[in-house]
Order: C-alpha cells, then structure tokens, then sequence
C-alpha cells in the first residue's frame, strides 16, 4: 500500500483530550485508531463509518485541503 494512513499521535491537543476522555470513549477512540492503522487513503474515502467531511472554513499547511473523521460517537479527528 503506497498511501498507507500514518498516525501521529504525539499531537499536544490529540493528547490532551485523549487524556480527558472516560475510559470507555478512549476504548472507542482506540478502536477507530486500530482500524485506520491498516487502512490505505484510498479506503478511508471509501469507508461509510468513518464519514469523511471536508472542513472549508480551514485550511492545512501549504493550502492543503483538511477532513474530519469519526473516531467514536461523540469524537471527530482532524486529517
């Protein structure tokens, strides 16, 4: 997989909320984390559950276009 999906976790925000969250909404954090690890890019598009949206109001370094995922019910990542 040459689009393989790469996670940095170390992110300062990622980190701070993560270690707010009860143990049962970091379990399902997790779950979603497991999942992308062995996810191409290619399959997140396609992939219903994680419900891929682009965010307009925002743009990533150098004008990248940035996406939020669904990582749990109440949990949104920023990609």
């Amino acid at each position: 997989m040459h689009d393989r999906v790469l996670l940095d976790l170390n992110n300062p925000h990622f980190q701070e909320d993560l270690f707010s969250l009860e143990k049962a909404d970091v379990n399902r954090v997790f779950v979603t984390v497991r999942k992308l690890r062995r996810l191409s890019w290619s399959e997140v598009y396609r992939d219903r559950v994680l419900r891929r949206e682009l965010i307009q109001s925002e743009q990533g370094p150098g004008g990248a276009r940035l996406y939020s995922l669904r990582l749990g019910d109440k949990f949104r990542a920023i990609v």
